[in-house]
């Protein structure tokens, strides 16, 4: 069911991208060439809009994998303990937020900013079920899946943990069987487009990793990511001096491809 949903929705936001494109690419144009505040004015509008839905169409590439990513070695103790200097302003200060990292180093081969997108992804969902304040804990953690904990998800080998709990409300059981479903919701209209999990979900799963959820009413959540481990290719993350100076060069072109001609222009 999430395979059939994730291929029709890359299909149409591919295609509803392309538009976009096209859109805010004009009305670039026009704020270059028109000198009237107040028609300047109605061009902002319509380009902060055509930002916004291209954000959505983003979420919808994420969920369906057809973003491009570009994976490296990443350390999840230092990515995390990076984005943690943000999370003040994206949390508020009525929530504390508490690391438990594992003292040995946690590599995984991950795009950094999918990576981000995962955390902020569940850090905003907790910070949602926890509207009068309360504790975020991340946590990570080495862990070696058997053949016998195969039944939990996750094929036997060895991945690093990335945890996110909350001290929210917490979720039913009917919920939490929909709780990755795109376009699935319990907030208000207009509070939510139901696709922060779901991205979550294809990110994960495109970086052949597994996760899941636990959950109790009136005792928070728990969402646990198994992403495989990248031992041995901590070296590859930057590239060799040869490397760089053989990239790039004169007498080198750039082709594009594509097949709308008022996107191509």
């Amino acid at each position: 069911k999430m395979e059939s949903v994730g291929q029709l929705a890359g299909g149409v936001a591919h295609d509803f991208n392309n538009q976009l494109g096209i859109l805010l690419f004009d009305v670039d144009l026009l704020l270059a060439r028109v000198a009237e505040v107040s028609i300047r004015e109605d061009l902002k509008k319509i380009r902060k809009t055509v930002l916004r839905a291209a954000d959505l169409t983003r979420q919808l590439l994420v969920f369906s994998r057809r973003q491009r990513m570009e994976p490296q070695p990443v350390d999840l103790n230092h990515h995390v303990g990076e984005l943690r200097k943000m999370m003040g302003r994206l949390l508020g200060e009525n929530i504390d937020v508490v690391l438990q990292l594992d003292d040995q180093v946690c590599i995984v081969s991950a795009d950094p900013g999918n990576l981000d997108q995962v955390l902020i992804n569940l850090c905003v969902n907790a910070r949602d079920a926890m509207p009068d304040g309360g504790v975020l804990t991340i946590e990570t953690r080495h862990v070696v899946v058997t053949q016998g904990d195969k039944a939990q998800g996750g094929e036997p080998g060895s991945y690093c943990l990335l945890a996110v709990h909350d001290s929210g409300h917490g979720m039913e059981q009917d919920v939490q069987e929909r709780v990755f479903e795109p376009f699935f919701t319990t907030k208000e209209a207009g509070k939510g487009t139901g696709l922060g999990l779901s991205v979550v979900y294809g990110i994960v799963e495109a970086h052949g990793g597994w996760l899941k959820v636990d959950s109790t009413p009136d005792e928070g959540s728990c969402f646990e990511i198994y992403l495989p481990t990248g031992e041995g290719i901590a070296a590859a993350g930057k590239p060799s001096e040869a490397d760089e100076e053989e990239a790039g060069g004169q007498g080198e072109y750039v082709l594009l491809v594509e097949d709308d001609p008022e996107l191509r222009i």
